[in-house]
């Protein structure tokens, strides 16, 4: 299983060989822990997730690791990039 995020991003390097989609070691488990976090926060969950609810662990689970509606990436990857775009700007 790959974490799905692109070699490169925001000037970051992240994969080694961008066709492999392996993650650096320990990065997948860093993303998920994130993901959780931010589902497990209300505010947090209000701002960036408003589709799950409180009681809603195992369908975040499955939407976590489903391709988002782009197809490049899965959905916690693109999560994270967007709460990490949005810190930036």
């Amino acid at each position: 299983m790959s974490c799905g995020l692109p070699q490169k991003a925001f000037g970051e390097h992240i994969h080694g060989n961008v066709y492999s989609g392996e993650c650096e070691y320990g990065l997948r488990d860093i993303m998920k822990g994130i993901c959780w976090k931010i589902f497990r926060e209300d505010g947090l969950r209000e701002k960036y997730i408003p589709e799950f609810g409180k009681g809603e662990e195992d369908r975040f689970k499955r939407w976590l690791f489903e391709m988002d509606i782009s197809g490049e990436m899965i959905n916690g990857c693109r999560m994270m990039l967007n709460i990490w775009r949005e810190r930036i700007v």
